[in-house]
């Protein structure tokens, strides 16, 4: 799950059409994810030996340590993105002030 996912998801909650804010929940959401998909999936390409033993680990190791990653700096990525966002919407209303008074300006003539 990535930067552009959870944007969004901002964007459809931010129009009524998703009921939970991503900015509330985003973080223990993606731990869910890594417990209930991520990780099950790997367990299950090692039980299945749909690959070779090294891979299968190899993919539960990277899998866990991603989700140990995550829930190191996770929290500090979706405040990020929380400004972000708040700074592209302000850039957004400058940008269109600035094309309000130029409509203005030019109607004037």
């Amino acid at each position: 799950r990535t930067e552009k996912l959870y944007f969004e998801f901002l964007r459809l909650y931010e129009e009524d059409r998703y009921t939970t804010d991503p900015s509330v929940s985003w973080y223990t959401h993606d731990i869910h994810f890594f417990d209930d998909i991520v990780l099950s999936v790997a367990h299950n390409l090692k039980r299945c030996k749909a690959f070779t033993a090294a891979t299968c680990r190899d993919i539960l190791r990277f899998s866990q340590l991603n989700r140990k990653d995550w829930i190191v700096k996770g929290n500090a990525l979706v405040e990020e993105w929380k400004w972000k966002n708040h700074s592209d919407l302000d850039n957004e209303e400058t940008q269109h002030k600035r094309s309000i008074a130029v409509f203005e300006s030019l109607s004037s003539f």
